[in-house]
């Protein structure tokens, strides 16, 4: 007998919820009528419109280029009524607005940030009168624009810092920087001397821990220990060398992917000189010194101390209890010269 009952509730419900969905649809709204503002502002005004509104704003000049024009199309409107138990989805065509892409460039930061802009519009009713929705002037640019102005001007300070300690070092975007919400770098810098390494080490920390805070972030930074292989390197091809966009395995042997560039530049190093790498140890470098020497490390010609860090500035939300602001770990790498191909030149 109770199963008859559930079996009878089962059905029930399998009937209303027919019945929604025989009822449910997309509909044109025939009651309102969308229409552009009265004066919309052409495509020059859209772009002193958007220059000034970065200059009010941020004290930036800025290059704006419009890269799209689009129609504006349907504004989604929905509506239900309980004498029909019927839901339904309906819209109103938006005459004569659109939606631009815009480009922001920031040549003193040297940015370039995507963003947008969508002309005013009303949608009235056509029986009865009034304004069922208004809809103002839009733009955005301020989410990726704020993210990588702040970025822009922390990698200035980052390299006034360590010009401080070294002439010899390239500061690069990682080309996996592909993502506003998060800013990768290579760093590559050359310190023969001991005391420089560690007042290097110190700004690279201090600074990456700081930066933590604010950004999402990643830094791979190798130190040289030997000037005439730092030298010898084109690290404009460093930086570029082809990965895949691929994580974990299931590529071929010897192919960088896109997890080897963010999270084990020492990969990059091997690939850069086409020879593996000897693992020393992983202590920051202000253990590497002639006092400390060992065994472990004196045979090599070269030595390379690698940095990783990857900021986590949302470590105090509930779902990351107890996750640190920042991860980061040094490991050091050795590599004799007679190991390195010809084709890399170490010569003066």
């Amino acid at each position: 007998m109770k199963k008859m009952k559930h079996k009878k509730q089962l059905l029930l419900v399998w009937m209303v919820l027919s019945l929604f969905c025989v009822a449910c649809g997309t509909y044109e709204d025939s009651s309102k009528v969308g229409k552009v503002e009265a004066d919309p502002l052409s495509e020059a005004e859209i772009i002193e419109y958007v220059k000034d509104y970065v200059y009010q704003t941020y004290k930036d000049e800025v290059e704006v280029e419009i890269v799209s024009k689009t129609p504006y199309g349907r504004y989604e409107t929905s509506s239900f009524s309980m004498d029909l138990a019927t839901f339904y989805s309906k819209y109103v065509n938006i005459k004569d607005a659109y939606r631009y892409g815009l480009v922001v460039i920031n040549p003193e930061y040297g940015l370039t940030v995507e963003g947008g802009y969508v002309d005013a519009f009303t949608i009235k009713n056509k029986h009865g009168g009034g304004i069922y929705h208004d809809s103002k002037r839009d733009m955005w640019i301020d989410d990726n624009y704020k993210i990588m102005r702040k970025e822009a001007k922390y990698m200035e300070r980052f390299g006034a810092a360590l010009s401080e300690y070294t002439s010899k070092y390239h500061v690069y975007k990682s080309p996996t920087n592909t993502d506003y919400t998060a800013g990768y770098y290579n760093i590559y810098v050359c310190c023969p001397d001991e005391e420089q390494t560690n007042n290097v080490h110190d700004v690279l920390t201090g600074y990456t821990d700081y930066y933590s805070k604010d950004l999402v972030s990643g830094f791979n930074v190798m130190i040289f220990r030997d000037e005439q292989l730092y030298d010898s390197i084109d690290f404009d091809r460093f930086n570029n060398i082809p990965f895949v966009e691929k994580y974990g395995g299931g590529h071929s042997e010897g192919t960088l992917t896109r997890e080897d560039i963010e999270q084990h530049p020492e990969k990059m190093i091997e690939r850069y000189l086409g020879s593996g790498l000897a693992y020393i140890g992983n202590k920051a470098p202000s253990f590497y010194t002639a006092e400390n020497a060992n065994k472990e490390f004196i045979p090599f010609d070269h030595m390379i101390h690698v940095y990783t860090a990857y900021s986590n500035p949302n470590a105090d939300d509930p779902d990351h209890e107890g996750e640190p602001s920042l991860f980061s770990s040094w490991n050091t790498y050795g590599i004799n010269q007679e190991d390195i191909p010809d084709r890399v030149s170490t010569s003066d």
